[in-house]
């Protein structure tokens, strides 16, 4: 990504930063012990399968706790006022990491980490997560479903991941109804 920009003429537009990974305590607002015990310990011994379409290699904890990580300073940079938006350039992604599941190259839910750390650390109130992608943010939906401090809108293309999923009729449960909102469009359309 980085040749990209440079080769576009982006990056001297930009304040690019580095950050620290996300710290256990910050992981643990969403993931369980037992998942992050898990994770930890296969990539610590070689990689494997942590889920569906989750494969990890060497070092794939640490790698992924350092996206996580920018994903939290990006938005506190924006909520201390240091800049005026922000986007956090990062892999492995992570809008379809469930709490205790890994799937499709996801393996830390990075947007509701940082949302949730700015909550607890900055009195951060409602917010609204938008996550335009070609795959539904599946992840970040099931963490948020039944809750009204956090508006979920996923656009994605109908239908692709997961496999057959469009999502226009799930708007939320309980408390969560309505603050969460699929658009599914069709190929090549978005």
């Amino acid at each position: 990504m980085k040749n990209l920009m440079d080769v576009s003429g982006l990056t001297p537009q930009l304040a690019l930063r580095s950050a620290a990974p996300a710290s256990l305590e910050d992981l643990r607002r969403i993931h369980p012990d037992s998942y992050l015990e898990r994770f930890k310990a296969i990539s610590d011994n070689g990689g494997g399968m942590l889920g569906k379409e989750a494969p990890l290699g060497p070092g794939s904890y640490e790698i992924a706790c350092l996206s996580a990580g920018l994903a939290c300073a990006a938005v506190e940079a924006v909520l201390k006022g240091e800049l005026d938006n922000a986007y956090s350039l990062s892999r492995p992604p992570g809008h379809h990491c469930l709490p205790d599941q890994s799937m499709g190259f996801c393996f830390l839910a990075n947007i509701p980490i940082a949302v949730e750390r700015a909550k607890a650390q900055l009195g951060l109130g409602k917010v609204a997560i938008i996550d335009w992608d070609v795959h539904h943010g599946n992840g970040t939906q099931h963490i948020y479903l039944q809750r009204d401090d956090v508006l979920t809108i996923s656009l994605h293309q109908d239908g692709c991941f997961p496999p057959g999923y469009a999502g226009e009729d799930d708007r939320g449960v309980g408390a969560g109804e309505g603050y969460n909102i699929n658009i599914p469009l069709l190929a090549g359309r978005g």
